[in-house]
């Protein structure tokens, strides 16, 4: 058992300025704080609901038990609102808490390490629309290693290229999926797979009426329709091709590009593994002219311990993508 002593001073309710936390960490502390990390990282009770599949009621309960139990206030509940905000003490003991957690998670993938079984997490995080591209490995992999090592919990996210590396920053997933549009010195980045990416427009857009009737449009033409941009930073080659054209809205998520492109209001940047005869009313727009090849990588820690399951799990990867592991 984990040992921790803390003296609780200034800041909280009177009626817990006197509770002092002395003593062993149980089970029980850990899942309420992990509770309290989700409700914090979704931002809102509500919000936190459908990740942790209990009612609202149940969630305030929880975090008042973990309040009570370190003696301090950890959350402010905004009046009229549903979100909050961490009180100052809150925001020193989610230090303490996610240093815990992290811990504790490695302190199961270590003696996994020395058991040598396939127990425990995988997290893995990607980028939206990456799994349904026939040249990721990744849902291929995943059946493998379900009959591999049945008895590991695998937890998938997906989130921008800029959250996935924070996560992967944080120690709080195993492997990212993602476009490689920074680098940081901390991860190790692996190419994985190539995707190819077009300009799209929507059946009622103006270009598609006008290539309908004349047969043709030219590239001015084209580069004259406002474009969507993304609100995450990307390479050089996306800035350059995107700059050429009218700058549209910004979005964080390819869905919601695919439901501006399809309502005909503007063109957007999609990946064409995406529309395999499922979206007709979708036309690729000067694709000889504005068609790139990206590189999607996978990408992890390198000071992370990697417990065997998640071990096995690169290797399948690496051995699924035609890749040699890093010399």
């Amino acid at each position: 058992m984990f040992h921790l002593r803390a003296k609780v001073t200034g800041g909280a309710k009177k009626n817990m300025r006197k509770k002092v936390f002395f003593g062993a960490v149980s089970d029980v502390d850990l899942r309420l704080m992990r509770v309290l990390t989700k409700v914090v990282e979704c931002g809102s009770l509500s919000a936190a609901e459908a990740e942790l599949g209990v009612g609202r009621s149940t969630i305030s309960r929880q975090i008042t038990d973990i309040e009570t139990r370190l003696g301090m206030r950890l959350l402010h509940r905004e009046r009229g609102r549903r979100g909050f905000q961490l009180t100052q003490h809150g925001q020193k003991a989610m230090v303490y808490i996610d240093q815990l957690l992290s811990a504790t998670d490695e302190f199961v993938e270590g003696i996994a390490t020395i058991n040598e079984n396939l127990v425990g997490t995988l997290d893995i995080s990607m980028t939206d629309f990456t799994y349904s591209d026939e040249r990721n490995p990744l849902t291929k992999v995943l059946r493998i290693f379900n009959q591999l090592a049945p008895n590991v919990a695998i937890h998938l996210k997906v989130g921008s290229p800029r959250e996935i590396e924070k996560r992967l920053l944080e120690r709080t997933t195993h492997l990212g999926i993602l476009h490689r549009y920074t680098s940081f010195e901390e991860l190790i980045y692996e190419p994985l797979y190539d995707e190819y990416s077009s300009v799209y427009a929507g059946e009622s857009h103006h270009l598609i009426q006008q290539l309908r009737q004349t047969g043709k449009i030219t590239v001015k033409e084209a580069q004259a329709h406002q474009l969507i941009s993304r609100e995450y930073r990307e390479g050089s080659l996306q800035i350059g091709l995107k700059n050429r054209f009218k700058r549209g809205p910004v979005v964080l998520e390819t869905e919601a590009v695919a439901a501006l492109v399809k309502a005909g209001i503007y063109l957007g940047y999609l990946p064409d593994h995406y529309f395999d005869g499922r979206e007709p009313d979708f036309f690729k727009v000067l694709p000889n002219t504005f068609s790139y090849k990206s590189t999607v990588h996978m990408a992890y820690h390198h000071t992370k311990v990697m417990s065997p399951h998640a071990e096995e799990f690169l290797k399948l990867m690496r051995a699924h993508a035609g890749r040699l592991p890093p010399g």
